[in-house]
């Protein structure tokens, strides 16, 4: 850790940037005062609130920060220097991170199934079992309630593929068809698809039943929600990452309108004021922001290098407790602020004196909704993506916006992978296994705290793809402004 915090020194001398960023502090506050009178004007609900909770607030926030916002910090600084100007829209970031996606997605797949053997103690010629019938409860693979909302809803893009359940073809849109079984209850979808599911391999991988009943041999009838799987006979044994691998090559794992929904949600709780849900399901997404961060911060290897190997992680042997996983008093009434914050349809800016701002949440959905993303992903779509936040309030908190853009995206990237078709072949694992943990899970605060060595291998994984696409970044600018 002692050489990343030596490296951050040596970076902030060698761009120079201390002097600018006293500049550009003075300056914000000075435009913020111009503009205070408007601002009352505008909305008499713009409040800026003071006093010893702000205070600890921030000293909390910034007892948080990652390797990941230290980076943006300079980079924030290096832009400044470069471009002289506060005011200025930088979408060069945004759109490198959009872009991005495309080129991380074969890797993330990699990284989901190394960490779930790597997590479940399987060993590397583990295989999976055959002629094995068991049920997995839907909430257990439905951690954000996905299923609460049908395709054909409004909302119905942010979770579901864009296309049609098309039997054999891949990409395979799974969300839709798990949704389709439910309305289908006790029909197998071999019936439906004429084999078995197939992984990309074309072996067969399961055959899937929405049921809502069951015998068990030992306790007997059980009623509910359940996915039956059966895993037959196949002429070739899968290892389990085989297995997973195979299952996850036939998937689209990053929808962009997913992944947009799950940011702007994210940032501005707009998914979930529409669906007026109550502060339980409100919550459970800034306890996993929560988590997620706490993720982030945990000491990296302290090698120079960046790496996003398997060893990219906090030691195994580190002294990571169920305490990790909870909540102090100061999480909790950060919790309840930000969802009144969103209940009350502001957002709070903590780069702009902790000013709150009504939103159009909305005009941000429709943005959303609107933009009709294609394979190739043009500029012009790229565009409106990296911009899209700009819908829910008005130009003066557009730099604000920038900056949760960038620094929430990577959280977005987790939330969009804990979907139920990536969960899913999870639980089919731990089935297989024997171990019944996943029978605890409720919801995905659950799935943190019970999978943790899984959670903590994949996100610290998944947030060092960030944190190298931004160090390169900056180390790019530094090559260019010593030239």
């Amino acid at each position: 850790m002692a050489d990343i915090q030596d490296s951050f020194k040596s970076v902030f001398n060698k761009i120079e940037n201390y002097q600018k960023y006293q500049e550009f502090k003075e300056k914000k506050v000075e435009q913020l005062n111009k503009k205070g009178v408007a601002f009352e004007q505008k909305a008499s609900n713009i409040t800026k609130p003071l006093g010893e909770w702000e205070k600890k607030k921030q000293k909390w926030l910034d007892e948080k920060k990652s390797l990941f916002d230290d980076l943006l910090d300079t980079y924030k600084l290096s832009r400044k220097q470069q471009n002289n100007d506060v005011d200025n829209n930088d979408p060069y970031l945004k759109k490198i991170f959009i872009k991005s996606v495309r080129q991380i997605e074969p890797q993330i797949k990699t990284i989901l199934a190394e960490s779930t053997v790597k997590a479940l103690g399987c060993t590397i010629d583990q295989e999976m079992q055959q002629n094995q019938t068991f049920y997995i409860k839907t909430q257990s693979i439905d951690l954000f309630n996905t299923f609460e909302t049908a395709p054909e809803d409004k909302l119905g893009p942010i979770y579901y593929e864009k296309k049609d359940i098309q039997y054999g073809s891949f990409p395979f849109s799974m969300n839709r068809n798990l949704y389709k079984q439910i309305q289908d209850i006790n029909q197998p979808y071999s019936v439906l698809a004429g084999d078995q599911y197939l992984g990309t391999s074309n072996t067969q991988l399961f055959d899937i039943t929405y049921v809502e009943s069951y015998v068990d041999p030992i306790t007997g009838p059980v009623t509910g929600s359940f996915y039956k799987i059966d895993l037959g006979q196949r002429p070739t044994p899968l290892t389990v990452d085989k297995f997973l691998l195979d299952y996850y090559s036939t998937l689209f794992f990053l929808d962009y309108k997913q992944l947009l929904g799950n940011l702007a949600n994210i940032i501005t709780g707009c998914i979930s004021k529409e669906k007026n849900e109550g502060f339980q399901k409100t919550s459970f997404l800034q306890k996993v922001s929560i988590f997620i961060q706490r993720i982030f911060g945990l000491c990296f290897d302290s090698t120079k290098e960046i790496n996003t190997s398997g060893t990219a992680k906090v030691s195994e042997n580190d002294n990571i407790d169920e305490s990790f996983f909870e909540f102090t008093d100061f999480d909790l009434r950060f919790i309840e602020e930000k969802v009144s914050d969103i209940k009350l349809g502001v957002i709070e800016f903590e780069d702009c004196e902790n000013v709150k701002v009504p939103m159009n949440t909305e005009a941000l959905i429709d943005a959303i909704l609107q933009i009709d993303f294609t394979e190739d992903n043009n500029n012009n779509q790229i565009d409106q993506a990296a911009n899209v936040l700009n819908n829910v309030t008005d130009d003066s908190f557009r730099l604000a916006l920038d900056m949760e853009f960038i620094k929430q995206f990577p959280k977005a990237i987790i939330q969009t992978l804990l979907s139920p078709k990536v969960i899913l072949p999870i639980m089919i694992v731990v089935k297989s296994l024997g171990q019944q943990i996943g029978d605890q899970v409720k919801n995905a605060v659950e799935f943190f705290r019970l999978f943790k060595s899984l959670v903590i291998e994949f996100v610290s994984r998944i947030g060092s793809l960030f944190v190298k696409i931004l160090f390169d970044i900056i180390k790019k600018d530094v090559i260019i402004k010593k030239i």
